[in-house]
């Protein structure tokens, strides 16, 4: 895309203190690929390959992370045992297919992608097939709540029919109660006055 001198001087004058004297060992004519080498060697990572061969294989899916997002993080991590030299990328398709499927975080999802994953796919027409297969999980999750949802709404609305009636006929019965309770007041003031009356 950019002639190599421009490259290198593009390089050469984006570096500052100590990063510049590390690679002013470097023979002058040096080419963009020798300087970024020189810069890795000086301060690429510190993790040794077992720490990072370690770090893949214990690696899984988190919980709130996409599929999407969880094969990014595989690849980056082989990338980082490719450049130590740890892995062939002869491997990288098995490998990446292999580490992506196990990894997964719900179990659903992995039993759903088994087959794709022990085809012959490539590891990225397995990664877009699981996140195909996630989304509509999701969109099949989010039906089944609206679902549940909606029968919840309708169960509380009918409990509310029945409470309404309840207590409507609670008060029909309270209100022939007291007309009852008035009129036996009546009788007796009735009754005590007759007696009254007569003597």
């Amino acid at each position: 895309m950019y002639p190599e001198p421009l490259l290198t001087q593009g390089i050469r004058a984006s570096l500052k203190g100590n990063t510049r004297r590390s690679i002013q060992s470097l023979n002058p004519s040096a080419t963009s690929a020798e300087l970024l080498e020189k810069l890795e060697e000086v301060y690429g990572s510190l993790k040794e390959s077992d720490a990072l061969m370690q770090d893949f294989s214990s690696s899984k899916q988190n919980p709130s992370e996409s599929a999407f997002d969880w094969g990014v993080r595989v690849e980056n991590l082989f990338q980082k045992l490719v450049r130590t030299g740890e892995i062939d990328t002869s491997q990288r398709n098995t490998i990446l297919k292999r580490k992506f499927w196990r990894g997964l975080y719900l179990d659903k999802l992995r039993e759903a992608m088994r087959v794709s994953h022990e085809s012959t796919y490539t590891y990225e027409i397995l990664r877009k097939k699981t996140r195909k297969e996630e989304e509509k999980m999701d969109s099949d999750s989010k039906v089944v709540y609206q679902n549940e949802t909606e029968h919840s709404s309708k169960v509380h609305q009918t409990i509310r029919t029945i409470q309404n009636t309840k207590e409507s006929k609670l008060d029909t019965v309270l209100r022939k109660m007291e007309a009852l309770e008035r009129e036996i007041q009546e009788l007796r003031r009735d009754k005590s006055q007759g007696i009254k009356d007569r003597g």
